[in-house]
This record gives C-alpha cells, sequence and structure tokens, in this order.
C-alpha cells in the first residue's frame, strides 16, 4: 500500500518515534524516491528484496564509501540498499 505524501511522512516520524530517534531529526532525514521504481536491495548490487515507487519517502541510514548505494528505511518497513541516484 502506497501513502500520500503526508500520511507517509507522519507514518515514518511515527515510526522513528517508536525506534528511538528525535521527531524533528526523523523529519528532516527524509527523502523521496525519483526514479519512476527503484530496486532495494538486501545488500549492495545483492537480491532484490523489494520495490518502491516515484515519490516514496525513505530515510537514509548509511552510504557505502563511494557513495553509489545508500541504505534506506521506507514507510512500510522495508530495509535495504538502493542506488543513491534514485533520491531526490
Amino acid at each position: 500500500m502506497i501513502l500520500p505524501p503526508h500520511r507517509a511522512v507522519v507514518a515514518l516520524v511515527a515510526a522513528a518515534v517508536v525506534a528511538g530517534v528525535a521527531p524533528r531529526a526523523a523529519e528532516a532525514r527524509v527523502r523521496t524516491t525519483c526514479a519512476p521504481r527503484t530496486k532495494v536491495m538486501s545488500t549492495p548490487g545483492g537480491l532484490v528484496v523489494g520495490f518502491l515507487a516515484r515519490g516514496a519517502p525513505v530515510i537514509p541510514l548509511k552510504h557505502t564509501r563511494n557513495g553509489y548505494w545508500t541504505e534506506v528505511r521506507a514507510v512500510h518497513s522495508i530495509v535495504g540498499w538502493i542506488h543513491t541516484r534514485d533520491m531526490c
């Protein structure tokens, strides 16, 4: 299920509060996907574990040293690696 952007941000901030992250800090880190369909991988270049539609809100967690991959947490709790260029 894909939520409208304003509801998705609320859900993401709520998840961050449950995880122990301050709401204002989590809200500041929310980014969206720009690609029509973003593959979410188990590891950088690994197996595909899901897809995100354009405009899906994500929280970046960490980057690879070369900056090519970013680990993200999406609204629906999927965690995985995406191409950094797929984020706005």
